[in-house]
C-alpha cells in the first residue's frame, strides 16, 4: 500500500524534474531523509558529511579544515579561512549543472552561489536578508505579542539602562539574552549587579532582552512547516535537553531532545501547544516566511509561554524527521523542500498524534567540555549500552574545537523529565 510518504517523494520528484538535488546543511547528516528522492546527488556542509550511497560528492568543510567548530557561534559568511575558498568551488561546480539546492538555513555564502548560477541551478529557500529579521528576537517576540501569543514578558535594555535591573538576592533571578543568539549561547542566569554586568562584558551586546527565570518550567521544541498559501503543519515535537553540566558548558546551552517525555504533558497542555505553535507559524506565514522552523516554549505550573523562534531548521530536526518516516508519514525535510517549491501542503497531524505515534525515543548531544581543541572520538572509544547508537562523530584527523558537538547518541527510551536532567541509565 503506498504512503502518504512515498505519494510526496513522487510530487517532488516530479517538480524537480530532471535536476540534480543538493543539500546544503551545517551537517551533512541532516539532509540524510532526502535520500528518498532519486535526483539527490551531492551533500556539502560544515560538519558531519553525510555518508549515503549514490551520492557524486558529499564534502563537509571540516574535513578540508581539520576542525569542528561551534555551530553556535561559527558563521560561514564570516569565515576567510582559505578551506573556505576550495569548499566553494566543489559547490561552485556543484551548482553550476542543472540542479536544485536546498539549504538547512539561508546564509549569504548559498546566496550569491545561487545569484552566480541562477540561469542554471534552482535555490528556491528564502534570501538571507529577507529571513535574518527573523532571527532579530525582540521584534519577533513584540510582534508574536500583539497577535496574542503568551510570551515571557521580555523587557529590553540598552547598556546605559542596564543598572536598571530589579535584582533581588532572595530571589530566582533573572534570565539575560542577546538580541541574536543560537543554541543558548550567551543566555545567563543573573542573581546579582556584578553577575549581570559580568553578563553584558562577555556578550558586548547593546541590548539584552531581561525575563524573570521560571525555575520550575520545562523546555519544549516544535518543529513546523509554513508553505505559501499560509498553511502550517506540524512535525514531532520534544523536551529539549538545556545546560546539562556534562553535555554542555553554557548555562542554558542546547544539548539534545526527548520525544518520549512529552507523554507526560496534560491533554489541556499538549493541546495549548499544538494550537500556540500553529499561531507561531501563522504569524511566520503573515510576514512572508516559508519553509521548515522552530518554535520553543516553556511549560510551569501557570501554564505554555513561548520562548522564541527558530527560522531554520533545527538540532532536532534531523532526528524528527527520521522518526516520522519511520512511520510512513511525511518527514520535515520532504516538506521543507515541497514548501520552498510551490507545492501544496498535506497531511495535517496534531502534536498529540504525533506523540503517540512515534516510538521512544531521544538524543544526548555531547560537546567539548574542554578549553582547548580535543582529537576527535571514534565509535571504539566509547561504551555504550547495547541499541545506543554514536552519530555525528568527527572524520580521522578532525580535531574538535571547544564548545563544539564531539558527537550525539541516539537512544530509543526516554532520558529526562524536566529538560535539565538525565535519568539514570
Amino acid at each position: 500500500m503506498t504512503s502518504v510518504r512515498d505519494r510526496r517523494v513522487d510530487e517532488v520528484a516530479e517538480a524537480i524534474g530532471s535536476r540534480r538535488l543538493i543539500w546544503f546543511g551545517i551537517r551533512g547528516e541532516d539532509g540524510r531523509m532526502l535520500e528518498a528522492l532519486p535526483q539527490f546527488a551531492a551533500s556539502y556542509s560544515i560538519t558531519a558529511p553525510l555518508v549515503a550511497s549514490g551520492l557524486d560528492e558529499s564534502l563537509a568543510l571540516e574535513n578540508l579544515s581539520k576542525h569542528r567548530v561551534e555551530l553556535d557561534t561559527y558563521d560561514i559568511d564570516f569565515d576567510h579561512d582559505p578551506t573556505v575558498d576550495e569548499f566553494r568551488q566543489h559547490l561552485l561546480a556543484a551548482m553550476s549543472q542543472p540542479s536544485v539546492v536546498v539549504s538547512y538555513r539561508p546564509s549569504e555564502f548559498i546566496s550569491m552561489l545561487g545569484f552566480a548560477t541562477r540561469h542554471i541551478c534552482w535555490n528556491p529557500g528564502m534570501f538571507k536578508d529577507r529571513q535574518r529579521a527573523f532571527e532579530h528576537k525582540p521584534w519577533v517576540e513584540t510582534e508574536i505579542e500583539s497577535v496574542g501569543v503568551r510570551t515571557l514578558g521580555w523587557e529590553y535594555l540598552p547598556r546605559e539602562r542596564r543598572l536598571r535591573l530589579a535584582l533581588k538576592p532572595t530571589g530566582d533571578g533573572l534570565v539575560l539574552r542577546p538580541n541574536r543568539t543560537s543554541g543558548g549561547v550567551g543566555i545567563s542566569l543573573v542573581q546579582t549587579r556584578d553577575e549581570a554586568e559580568h553578563a553584558w562584558k562577555d556578550d558586548q551586546s547593546q541590548l539584552m532582552g531581561v525575563a524573570k527565570y521560571l525555575a520550575d518550567a520545562v523546555p519544549l521544541n516544535v518543529n513546523g512547516c509554513v508553505f505559501r498559501d499560509g498553511s502550517v503543519r506540524l512535525h514531532p515535537a520534544s523536551v529539549q535537553l538545556i545546560g546539562i553540566p556534562s553535555l554542555t558548558s553554557h548555562p542554558f546551552g542546547y544539548c539534545g531532545n526527548d520525544f518520549s517525555a512529552l507523554r507526560h504533558l496534560a491533554a489541556g497542555q499538549m493541546e495549548a501547544l499544538d494550537q500556540m505553535a500553529r499561531q507561531v507559524g501563522g504569524w511566520l506565514a503573515s510576514q512572508g516566511y516559508i519553509g521548515a522552523f522552530g518554535a520553543d516554549f516553556l511549560v510551569d505550573a501557570s501554564g505554555l509561554y513561548f520562548a522564541e523562534v527558530n527560522a531554520r531548521m533545527q538540532g532536532s530536526t534531523r532526528m524528527a524527521a527520521d522518526l516520522a518516516a519511520r512511520t510512513g508519514h511525511l518527514d520535515l525535510l520532504l516538506e521543507h523542500v515541497a514548501a520552498v517549491i510551490g507545492l501544496r501542503p498535506s497531511e495535517d497531524l496534531s502534536l498529540s498524534y504525533w506523540a503517540d505515534a512515534l516510538p521512544p525515543s531521544a538524543q544526548v548531544i555531547h560537546h567539548n567540555l574542554s578549553e582547548t581543541p580535543v582529537p576527535a572520538v571514534s565509535n571504539r572509544d566509547l561504551d555504550l549500552p547495547r541499541g545506543d547508537r554514536a552519530t555525528l562523530l568527527a572524520g580521522p584527523g578532525v580535531v574538535v574545537e571547544p564548545g563544539a558537538v564531539s558527537y550525539v547518541v541516539e537512544v530509543r527510551r526516554a532520558v529526562t523529565s524536566t529538560g535539565f536532567n538525565l535519568l539514570d541509565q
